[in-house]
């Protein structure tokens, strides 16, 4: 079986999301465009861009380069910065899962926006790696990984709009 492949996005973070754990996983391999620093984190694969069509062309040039089969972005950013990405990214590369990286103080309204934009999971940066590999596994199944709430409120919004 073929490992699934995640290319970690992140712009200026001020926590970077921890691959370590994930490094000896046969089935989840880490692409990296940089090597490991010293506190076992990806370094960042973008520097914080003037614009949001910058943000989105060189990541949408990176995953063409890597050719990930999951991308997980560490979402601190507008939602709509968020938004215009995976949309293009859905129409240049349908077949790429992302999951967004989200701290618990992210909005119930911006995960929704962000699944209607084609998010397919959310996580914290505090996930075990077992658990991250569980969530990827799911999501490579054609699964959405969010929280039962955040489930109620969007089929809520399919039913009642």
């Amino acid at each position: 079986m073929q490992p699934i492949t995640v290319m970690v996005v992140e712009t200026g973070q001020s926590q970077a999301i921890s691959t370590r754990d994930l490094e000896g996983n046969s089935n989840i391999r880490i692409l990296h465009e940089s090597k490991l620093n010293d506190y076992n984190t990806v370094e960042s694969l973008l520097q914080e861009q003037e614009g949001t069509v910058d943000f989105i062309e060189s990541t949408l040039e990176k995953i063409g380069r890597l050719n990930p089969k999951t991308v997980l972005i560490n979402a601190n950013q507008t939602i709509q910065e968020y938004c215009d990405l995976l949309v293009a990214m859905h129409y240049q590369q349908p077949d790429i899962q992302v999951i967004l990286v989200i701290n618990d103080s992210t909005s119930e309204d911006y995960v929704l926006k962000a699944l209607s934009c084609g998010a397919q999971g959310f996580i914290t940066n505090e996930l075990s790696a077992l658990d991250f590999i569980k969530v990827v596994n799911a999501i490579d199944q054609g699964e959405i990984w969010v929280s039962r709430k955040i489930l109620t409120k969007a089929m809520d919004q399919v039913l009642f709009s």
